[in-house]
């Protein structure tokens, strides 16, 4: 029972946040094939992009940089709001109807942003009321109102709080699989790379200031790995040579009781996280360099 509630709580909450959503932009899905959300050219622009990914797939082309822009010298698209992974993802859409395509594409940025990070904060509250504010908050913010005028893809952040989850259950809870925690952190990174990578590269800055500010936790630097990864995959290796604990039975003295022995013998988790993350944003870095090296 208490599992079909979560699941009617949570799908409740997402009608509300794509409810409120199509409201916000009623007077652009009053005619959605015409009217576009936002003012100026970004709008235009946003919506030029995400038809450019599947133009640039379908005639051989490279998505991440164009000369139909600037010619001849042509953009690097990834230093620009080009989003393929969106592009990709509306493909079918934008082919009939490209400014249905884009006015979608801004309204379910909205939802489900505050509806994934309403699923996250039911992980630390236990009021859905509390998560469901956290929510609104988070997806209705006046960031998101502002960039919802022409900009997708710094609107679609439903990566950061998955990316927070994710790094709850490895630097705290540490009851789950490093190996899978990690696999799917490269993933999420993977995703933001192609949405929008300055995210990514700030929340690289973010984690690791943060996993420094706690000396409790990190006692020593010096064995840490810092390889030259070449992909997001990257920290579910590192944490599947790291993520190990230490050998109960090689620690513990006899006079040690379980419980204590469990305790103070236990592996420090700065092993298995900190390499992870040096590992994955190290990953991200030099992904998003390379693909925009062109």
């Amino acid at each position: 029972m208490r599992a079909l509630a979560t699941r009617i709580h949570g799908g409740l909450a997402l009608l509300i946040y794509l409810g409120l959503a199509a409201a916000v932009f009623a007077s652009a899905w009053a005619a959605p094939n015409s009217n576009a959300i936002g003012v100026g050219g970004d709008p235009n622009l946003a919506i030029w992009f995400m038809r450019w990914t599947p133009f640039a797939l379908t005639h051989h082309l490279s998505p991440l940089f164009t000369d139909y822009l600037d010619y001849p010298s042509g953009v690097n698209l990834m230093w620009n709001t080009a989003a393929p992974l969106l592009g990709l993802l509306f493909w079918p859409i934008t082919q009939a109807a490209p400014v249905l395509a884009y006015n979608t594409a801004e309204t379910l940025a909205l939802g489900l942003s505050a509806w994934t990070a309403y699923l996250v904060f039911c992980h630390f509250v236990q009021s859905r009321i509390a998560a469901g504010l956290g929510g609104l908050l988070y997806g209705f913010s006046p960031y998101m109102m502002a960039h919802a005028l022409g900009h997708p893809p710094l609107v679609l952040l439903f990566t950061p709080p998955l990316m927070l989850l994710a790094l709850h259950h490895v630097l705290i809870r540490q009851r789950r699989s490093p190996l899978l925690i990690g696999a799917g952190l490269g993933i999420l990174g993977a995703v933001q790379l192609l949405l929008w990578e300055e995210l990514l590269a700030f929340g690289r800055a973010a984690g690791m200031r943060s996993v420094r500010s706690a000396p409790p936790l990190w006692s020593s630097w010096s064995w840490l790995p810092f390889p030259s990864a070449s992909s997001f995959l990257a920290p579910a290796r590192s944490m599947a040579r790291c993520g190990r604990r230490t050998s109960l039975s090689s620690t513990c003295s006899p006079s040690s009781s379980p419980p204590d022995c469990r305790r103070s013998h236990r592996r420090p988790p700065s092993t298995s996280a900190t390499s992870f993350a040096v590992a994955f944003t190290n990953g991200a870095a030099t992904s998003v360099f390379r693909s925009s090296s062109y």
